[in-house]
């Protein structure tokens, strides 16, 4: 968590921002409205972290598929799966679709329960693809 600390006037304003990284100061404007009135707009960049930076490129974000009623959930967080291993099923006019994993890895999040109605471009399971190598 990060802290901005802006003192206007003796009045010290404390904004708390999601995120560890570093911040970097990219705007500040002041604007007077009156002799001791001023409204702030500040924008501030946070840098992503290493770690996320790097979780980021070994997850795979598994989409429906179709438009449909998403039937049944075969996995859950946590699970290791296996490559073409069944991920879930969307239904759609009487026609089912298993939707499988494309690579090994571990399920992060399930972004939805059984019952669900989904676009096919709905992301339903995210996939942590680094697996740790034996050996």
């Amino acid at each position: 968590m990060n802290t901005i600390v802006l003192i206007l006037n003796g009045n010290i304003r404390r904004h708390l921002m999601n995120g560890t990284a570093p911040l970097q100061l990219k705007m500040v404007n002041l604007t007077a409205l009156g002799s001791l009135a001023f409204v702030i707009s500040l924008s501030v960049l946070v840098a992503p972290s290493p770690l996320q930076d790097w979780e980021e490129k070994h997850l795979l974000y598994q989409r429906a598929g179709m438009k449909g009623q998403i039937v049944d959930i075969k996995v859950k967080p946590g699970d290791v799966v296996n490559k073409y291993q069944i991920l879930f099923t969307v239904s759609a006019m009487k026609m089912e679709l298993d939707v499988r994993a494309p690579i090994p890895g571990v399920v992060k999040e399930l972004s939805v329960a059984t019952g669900a109605h989904v676009n096919a471009d709905d992301v339903i399971v995210v996939i942590n693809t680094f697996l740790p190598r034996n050996g």
